[in-house]
């Protein structure tokens, strides 16, 4: 096997270094298939006819192939083919048994062709592509979600609605989901279903139990499910398909501070979802009774807005908030917080009792002292 390896890496290399010159040679190479249908398990045998387009003969040509693992049955080593008269055509037919556990879908036949052109060595390099797989056919028809759209932090059961659309039944069908996102992924046995059987034409819901880490970007995430089956030959069959799985963008409002500004009670609410909240109300609530409702059109996602409210309380409260998402889901969340209370205003009778108090304590001081009773007279005596 791995000498195999070695030589189609060998014409390879030696593909790159003369394509330039195969191309313009004299000598083209097709391949004709006999069925399109080939199934892991049968021996095919295919016609390779190399044509002379040149105006000279070609003469010694021989060729060696190499194919993949899946792939016997073809000659070993160099065959000698002889020459080509210029204007004429030879033919070969080869062939080729694919082995009963061998993939579905392309398989790859190269081959290392050498030959004599005014006896000059001339080399060509080519490959033979042909399908193998089964007359199941396997289509995504559909795809719901629980709750609606996969949603960041939450975790749900995806329905995928799996149909056969060819002509050969399915049987002991196991499903796997992957993702390469780290943010949307399978909840471990969530990840795989089984399904006895899909007869022709039939469909089958096959259930994965997804997690959306919260903050996830609302995009469309790829994923694959693989299936493995056997068809009604019992032979095993691998393919993947692709998913893509949209994650809606979800509103998350918190409260970010609360403080007595001035003659206000400013809140400071931030929109920490990944998407935007619109209708937003705020309400202010102090022993069941309704102090005051504010109200933002929007707030997009990583943004602040700031409300005041001019009628509160010292003491507890809560804050009552109630918004939309783009799809007008509401949403609705309680805070409770602290609100101080507002500095009480200084009256003109308590200024009228502080200027009182001061002049009298004044008046005591200066009496003690032997000084004028009046603060700004001197109290010197003559001698």
């Amino acid at each position: 096997m791995e000498i195999k390896k070695i030589l189609a890496l060998f014409i390879l290399l030696i593909a790159m270094s003369q394509a330039a010159y195969a191309l313009e040679g004299p000598l083209n190479v097709t391949f004709l298939l006999p069925e399109e249908n080939i199934q892991p398990g049968e021996t095919l045998e295919f016609r390779m006819i190399l044509k002379n387009t040149g105006a000279s003969g070609i003469t010694n040509v021989q060729y060696e192939v190499v194919g993949g693992p899946d792939l016997t049955g073809f000659p070993s080593g160099v065959t000698l083919l002889g020459g080509v008269a210029d204007g004429s055509s030879v033919s070969r037919n080869i062939p080729v048994a694919v082995s009963g556990d061998a993939s579905s879908g392309k398989h790859t036949l190269s081959f290392l062709i050498k030959y004599l052109l005014n006896s000059v060595e001339q080399t060509l390099v080519t490959s033979f592509d042909f399908d193998v797989g089964s007359n199941v056919l396997f289509r995504i028809s559909e795809v719901t979600y629980e709750g609606g759209l996969l949603e960041p932090g939450q975790t749900s059961r995806t329905y995928v609605t799996l149909s056969n659309i060819g002509s050969d039944d399915a049987s002991e069908i196991l499903a796997t989901f992957s993702s390469s996102n780290p943010e949307v992924k399978s909840v471990l046995e969530g990840g795989t279903y089984f399904v006895s059987s899909i007869q022709s034409s039939r469909s089958s819901v096959l259930e994965f139990i997804i997690e959306v880490e919260s903050g996830t970007e609302a995009k469309v995430y790829d994923s694959e499910i693989e299936l493995a089956y056997k068809d009604s030959k019992g032979n095993k069959y691998t393919e993947t398909l692709t998913l893509g799985l949209p994650v809606k963008g979800v509103p998350n409002l918190e409260v970010l501070n609360t403080e007595l500004d001035n003659e206000d009670f400013k809140v400071e609410i931030e929109n920490l979802g990944t998407a935007k909240a619109k209708a937003i109300s705020v309400k202010l609530i102090q022993n069941g009774k309704l102090m005051g409702v504010k109200i933002d059109n929007e707030l997009k996602p990583d943004k602040l807005s700031t409300l005041r409210f001019k009628n509160f309380k010292g003491g507890t409260g809560q804050l009552e908030l109630h918004y939309l998402d783009d799809e007008n889901q509401e949403y609705d969340e309680t805070v409770y917080v602290e609100v101080p209370g507002k500095a009480a205003p200084i009256s003109t009778l308590t200024i009228l009792l502080l200027l009182i108090v001061t002049a009298e304590t004044v008046y005591i001081y200066r009496k003690k002292k032997g000084k004028s009773l009046l603060p700004f007279t001197s109290s010197k005596k003559k001698a």
